[in-house]
């Protein structure tokens, strides 16, 4: 019964929804409608709509429903259609009682006529009515004028409803047409009792009060509806609560709690309002916003070897450092070198790895996975990777022979370098050194020395290279003895000249001292005093090496 019930309503509904036009006026008895829209169509057009409601053009077959048909159309000037159509190939009989038309309902049974010419037509003619001439006028089927009267039969109407004269009942057809006096409501028409807003259906001759099927009207509800058990119920969007009507919606009353402005949570105690925090969030100084916990202040989480705790929004998460992965809330190794990461060879450590390269390659400073050709010497013979190809190490050149082709030191000191003194080549770089009285800063310029009295060594140096930083400031082992070695051997002849000079000033003061006794000892501060500044350092050297 429910579902015969949902699926006649639903067509009502259906119905509704294709109409093009509100009725201007409805009666409605004894089981069936009449309808009139004042919408300008031709009759074929006005047909055609009376369908859409599962009508048919008005068929006028009695004095009655002639009565009807003037109190339609009593307040609306123009013609109107109704359901009378000759379509004959043949003149119309004038001695019959419709002359030869059918109605629209497929038959020509009548028990009234009221032609206003009672002449034969040989063409398609369709009949209107008007207001000034109720009489029935043949005119062209083509002809598009002010409106049509449709006919709705349903043998299972309701009887208005029921009131008690303090309220009254707006009616609302699935036409779309409203009103307050219909006698007769068809399957489909809503009454609703004001000002309460009670809602009821008309179905097979009873009404039904919302909510009724959510898939009909919205269940009668104002705005939402929805199934509850095997209920309906109807509800109301947010800012809404349900009327005692149980379907309309009125204004919810003002929360405390919509003005306490709290972040999170509101709650009410008696007449105050108190805002409260989720977990993971205390309440701010301000007793309004929330403020975030910070988990990872408490030591003991994430207390697992090589873990660390990460503090989130309202929460915290244990993570492993980096080189270790968590595995049953411990932290285990991760073996980087099963992914293959180094271009040779690849070795496991805890947390990490190490690349270790094949000989005559080292390690490239900018990429430790990468490994850079090596050369310790002038030239090396040039090595060849089927996937990079053949290259020399940086500041070395390509050098083909008839022997094959080498890599050649590109001896930067020969060339423009960035020494300001002193330039020595090295293997793939150079050294910078600086003339006596001045050091060596940022490895490659010389300042003077700013106090004669300090001690200095002879010479400063460092080593650089020319374009690339993946060649290693220092330089290897062996340049770095043979740079000791010339450095000492130079320290050992400056200091061998200093003490022959020695000697020679020491002779010239003994030889002075014999010549003048009493004059000697202002004779040697004398020589002394002519000496350079130059040989005054460089005893001073001596004295401190």
């Amino acid at each position: 019964m429910m579902q015969s019930y949902i699926g006649v309503v639903m067509a009502v509904a259906v119905l509704a929804g294709v109409r093009a036009k509100a009725p201007h006026n409805v009666s409605c008895g004894d089981g069936e409608c009449f309808i009139v829209f004042k919408e300008t169509a031709d009759f074929v057009s006005a047909q055609k709509k009376c369908k859409e409601i599962v009508g048919d053009l008005m068929t006028v077959r009695t004095a009655k429903s002639n009565h009807v048909l003037s109190r339609l159309i009593n307040d609306l000037p123009g013609d109107f259609w109704i359901g009378l159509k000759y379509s004959g190939e043949r003149c119309s009989d004038a001695s019959s009682v419709l002359k030869g038309y059918t109605w629209t309902t497929g038959d020509n049974t009548t028990d009234y006529e009221n032609w206003k010419n009672n002449g034969s037509v040989c063409s398609p003619h369709c009949v209107s009515v008007s207001r000034e001439d109720l009489t029935w006028t043949e005119r062209p089927c083509s002809d598009r004028i002010e409106g049509y009267l449709c006919e709705y039969k349903d043998p299972e109407m309701c009887d208005r409803l029921p009131s008690d004269g303090k309220t009254s009942v707006l009616y609302t057809t699935h036409w779309g047409f409203e009103g307050e006096n219909l006698i007769s409501l068809p399957q489909g028409s809503i009454g609703t009792h004001r000002p309460e807003g009670t809602r009821h259906l008309c179905f097979s001759r009873t009404w039904r009060k919302a909510p009724w099927s959510c898939e009909v009207f919205s269940g009668g509800c104002e705005q939402n509806c929805a199934m509850n058990g095997t209920d309906y119920q109807c509800t109301c969007s947010d800012g809404y609560v349900i009327a005692e009507n149980g379907v309309s919606c009125i204004k919810a009353p003002e929360d405390p709690c919509d003005q306490a402005g709290c972040a999170q949570r509101c709650s009410k105690v008696n007449n105050t309002v108190q805002c409260h925090c989720d977990h993971g969030y205390e309440l701010g100084k301000d007793g309004k916003s929330c403020d975030d916990i910070d988990e990872c202040a408490d030591k003991s989480r994430c207390s697992g070897e090589h873990m660390e705790c990460v503090n989130k929004n309202g929460s915290f998460e244990c993570r492993c450092e980096s080189g270790y992965e968590m595995n049953n809330n411990t932290c285990a190794d991760l073996n980087e070198c099963a992914l293959r990461p180094c271009e040779h060879d690849c070795i496991n450590t805890n947390g990490g790895f190490n690349c270790v390269c094949f000989d005559g390659y080292t390690v490239s400073p900018t990429d430790r996975t990468r490994c850079d050709f090596q050369c310790s010497r002038t030239e090396c013979p040039i090595i060849c990777d089927r996937n990079t190809g053949c290259k020399c190490p940086v500041n070395y050149v390509a050098d083909k022979r008839a022997t094959g082709t080498y890599c050649v030191d590109t001896g930067e000191c020969q060339g423009p370098h960035m020494c300001d003194h002193r330039c020595n080549n090295t293997f793939g770089g150079y050294v910078c050194s600086c003339w006596e009285g001045f050091e060596l800063v940022n490895e490659r310029n010389c300042i003077k020395i700013s106090s004669p009295t300090t001690p200095r060594n002879l010479f400063t140096s460092t080593v650089r290279t020319t374009t690339s930083p993946h060649l290693s400031a220092v330089a290897p082992v062996g340049i770095v003895v043979l740079i000791v070695a010339t450095s000492l051997f130079i320290i050992y002849v400056v200091r061998f000249i200093i003490m022959a000079r020695c000697k020679l000033y020491n002779l010239n003061a003994h030889k002075r001292l014999e010549e003048d006794d009493n004059d000697s000892q202002l004779t040697l501060k004398k020589y002394i005093k002519k000496s350079t500044t130059s040989d005054w350092y460089m005893k001073q050297e001596i004295i401190d090496i």
